[in-house]
């Protein structure tokens, strides 16, 4: 039985597959990245190698495939490629946990730098060496932030006018109704519903 057992290790190791996920003795559970085994990393780095091998057999597959039953040329194959995208099962979230990490990792080595940015450090030195942001990077990042501003902007306006314009509705409902001092009571309600019914409106 020692034989079959150091067979069967064997043939696990040859396939790469982590041996604690075979073992029934011993619970496999994915946590902080520290805690998984260098097996397991091992293991992510050799499925996301084959990943890229099918991917490209798939590609040459599907340009064959099309030239030959004259649906798409080379050429059109070629722009075609550039949308198609494979999307393969994740069997563990180590790349995102992994991520995770070394972002709260920078975020508070630039809390800890913060202090300093304009007396020893630059803005765009904190960008490139703690965020590990590239030039890219930096301008569509800065791209984004300058459009959610803008928007921000605008939003705040259209809020401040129609409060402007509910205000005049209402002053001009209050100078009606005290012109219409000698009219009756139900006059003037009626007048001022009417001017909020308008006003409701062109909230809207």
């Amino acid at each position: 039985m020692g034989d079959v057992k150091y067979f069967e290790q064997k043939l696990y190791k040859s396939l790469n597959i982590p041996i604690t996920r075979l073992e029934p003795a011993q619970g496999f559970t994915i946590g902080r990245t520290n805690e998984i085994t260098r097996d397991e990393i091992k293991f992510n780095k050799f499925i996301e190698k084959l990943r890229n091998k099918f991917s490209t057999l798939f590609d040459e597959l599907m340009e064959r495939q099309l030239a030959l039953k004259g649906i798409a040329s080379i050429d059109e194959w070629k722009e075609l490629r550039e949308q198609i995208h494979y999307d393969f099962l994740k069997d563990n979230n180590f790349s995102e946990l992994r991520e995770a990490e070394l972002m709260a990792a920078r975020l508070q080595l630039m809390s800890q730098v913060d202090p300093y940015v304009g007396t020893y450090f630059s803005r765009a030195w904190v960008k490139k060496h703690v965020l590990q942001f590239d030039e890219e990077g930096i301008g569509r990042m800065q791209l984004e932030i300058e459009q959610e501003r803008i928007q921000a902007e605008e939003e705040a306006a259209q809020a401040a006018a129609e409060q402007a314009a509910i205000q005049q509705q209402q002053m001009m409902a209050q100078q009606q109704a005290a012109a219409a001092g000698a009219g009756s009571e139900e006059q003037q309600a009626a007048a001022l519903q009417q001017l909020m019914q308008q006003s409701q409106q062109a909230q809207q």
